[in-house]
C-alpha cells in the first residue's frame, strides 16, 4: 500500500509537489491505516489547516503570511477571550503577552511557552479526565482554550527553525473547522495494543510518517526538552491512540533514550524506560519513497489531497479544497 500527500501553491506560482510513502508491514501501521480510511477517506472531517505546516517561516523578517508576528497576535487574542470569561468563574487571570521581540529572548521564551501550555492543560484536562473549567466556559472560550495549544506549538516549531536551524514539519490532524464554522470532535480512535507497541522503532528515516499525538498533554521527550516544571505528572504520557492523523519530521529519527540526561530525567520522574506502553520510541507507520526536497516543499503553502494506492491504482482519495485563511475567517465569524 502506497500513500501520496499532494501540496499546492495557492499563489499559483509553483506546480503541485507530492510526497510518496510506502506503508509498513506491521500491526501498528495497519491499525493506523484502518483509521486513516475511517476518519479521512470515509468521512467529512476537515483537516486543521491552521495547524498543519509548521516552521514554514524561514527568516525572522519573513513576510510569510503565517509568520511569528501573526501567531503572537492570534495567541494574544485568544488569551484575551479566556480572560474575559474564566476569571469570573474562578480561574486565574492569564498574565501573559506574546511578541516577536519577547520570543527572541531565550531565557523568557521557554518560560512563556511552558506557562501558556500549562494554562491549556489546566483549562481542558485530558480526554479521560476533562477539566471542570472547560465545562464552565462559554463556547467561544472553549475554542480559544484549544487555540492556546495550537499556537503554542506552532510558535515552538517556528523558533526551532529560526534559532536552531531545524527543518519544518507537518502536523496533519482532524478537528478543523468546516464551511459552517463547526469543529468535529467525535473522530474514531484505536487504542494501541501491547503487541502494536512492539512495532515502535528506536530510529527511522527522515520524512517518515509517525503517529499523531491524538490526546492532550505532552510526551515525555517534550516535557524533558522543554524543561517544563509547570506541567503536572498526569499530563505527561506516551501515545495511546491511532486515528489516521499523522506527523512528519524531515530529520532522521534518533534513539533519544540513549541520551544519558534523558534517562536520568525518566528515572527521577518515575518512568520506566523499558516500559513499551510509554511509547518512548517512534510510532512509524510509513516510509518515504525517494528523496524529499525541502526547498521545493516550502514553496507550497497548502496540503490539499491525500491518496492511497494499491499497485499504482488509486483506491482512496480525499481533497481539501480550502485554505487555512478560509478556516480562520470561518473561525472569526463563528467564535468572535
Amino acid at each position: 500500500m502506497n500513500l501520496e500527500l499532494v501540496f499546492r501553491d495557492t499563489n499559483n506560482v509553483h506546480s503541485d509537489y507530492t510526497l510518496e510513502y510506502k506503508l509498513r508491514d506491521t500491526r501498528l501501521a495497519q491499525s493506523w491505516y484502518n483509521m486513516l480510511v475511517e476518519n479521512f477517506f470515509n468521512s467529512q472531517f476537515p483537516i486543521e489547516k491552521t495547524y498543519c505546516l509548521k516552521g514554514w517561516q524561514q527568516s525572522w523578517d519573513s513576510d510569510y503570511n503565517r509568520n511569528l508576528e501573526f501567531l503572537c497576535e492570534e495567541l494574544n487574542k485568544h488569551i484575551d477571550v479566556i480572560n474575559n470569561d474564566m476569571p469570573n468563574k474562578g480561574y486565574d487571570y492569564i498574565d501573559l503577552n506574546f511578541t516577536v521581540e519577547g520570543l527572541k529572548n531565550k531565557e523568557s521564551q521557554h518560560l512563556l511557552l511552558n506557562k501558556i501550555h500549562h494554562h491549556f492543560e489546566l483549562l481542558i484536562g485530558q480526554i479521560w479526565n476533562p477539566s471542570k473549567w472547560y465545562s464552565l466556559a462559554e463556547p467561544a472560550t472553549t475554542f480559544s482554550i484549544r487555540m492556546l495549544n495550537n499556537y503554542c506549538h506552532e510558535i515552538e516549531a517556528a523558533l526551532e527553525v529560526l534559532e536552531y536551524s531545524q527543518l519544518p514539519h507537518l502536523s496533519i490532524g482532524l478537528n478543523g473547522v468546516n464551511d459552517q464554522g463547526e469543529h468535529f470532535f467525535e473522530k474514531k480512535r484505536h487504542d494501541i495494543t501491547a503487541k502494536e507497541y512492539r512495532d515502535f522503532s528506536a530510529s527511522g528515516p527522515a520524512g517518515a510518517i509517525t503517529l499523531y499525538y491524538a490526546q492532550l498533554g505532552k510526551h515525555h521527550k517534550e516535557a524533558y526538552q522543554d524543561n517544563d516544571s509547570d506541567i503536572d505528572a498526569d499530563n505527561i504520557s506516551g501515545i495511546r491512540y491511532a486515528t489516521g492523523e499523522m506527523l512528519i519530521h524531515f530529520v532522521e529519527l534518533q534513539d533519544f533514550r540513549l541520551n544519558t540526561d534523558y534517562k536520568r530525567w525518566l528515572l527521577r520522574n518515575g518512568f520506566d524506560r523499558k516500559d513499551r506502553s510509554l511509547a518512548l520510541d517512534h510510532g512509524i507507520v510509513a516510509d518515504p519513497i525517494g528523496d524529499i526536497d525541502i526547498n521545493e516543499l516550502v514553496k507550497r503553502n497548502d496540503l490539499y489531497k491525500i491518496r492511497a494506492l494499491e499497485q499504482g491504482e488509486v483506491v482512496h482519495e480525499v481533497e481539501y479544497n480550502y485554505t487555512w485563511e478560509d478556516q480562520l475567517n470561518w473561525e472569526k465569524e463563528h467564535y468572535n
